[in-house]
């Protein structure tokens, strides 16, 4: 498993989004479940440091403005979803905060808005 391999796992999960946001994660764990153990701990190493990447200041600002919501358990689900928004969006989220605020807008408008981090 190497980064490119995560962030394929990562869009190929998110077929599923567009209709069920709320499905996304079992979608995410069956693709996942066919994966050696091996390639699975590795997802999770990388998993990790994109988590860790996104724990910085402008981003737990970012979430709390975009949700009014704010807890380590939350702001760790709002790392999550970006994360799972797929590369683009993570590192444009990463590198502009206010972009998350975006992405979460349009799938209000697109009636996505299912997620917790969302809300």
């Amino acid at each position: 498993m190497n980064e490119k391999k995560f962030w394929k796992i990562i869009k190929s999960s998110q077929s599923v989004f567009a209709k069920r946001p709320d499905r996304h994660q079992e979608r995410l764990i069956r693709l996942l479940s066919k994966r050696k153990v091996e390639e699975i701990i590795m997802f999770d190493v990388i998993f990790s440091h994109y988590m860790n990447l996104a724990n910085t200041w402008e981003m737990r600002a970012a979430a709390h403005i975009i949700t009014d919501k704010f807890s380590e358990e939350f702001f760790s689900d709002f790392r999550g979803w970006l994360i799972s928004r797929g590369k683009k969006d993570f590192f444009s989220g990463d590198e502009k905060a206010g972009h998350s605020a975006e992405i979460c807008e349009s799938e209000r408008r697109n009636g996505l808005g299912g997620h917790s981090s969302c809300a």
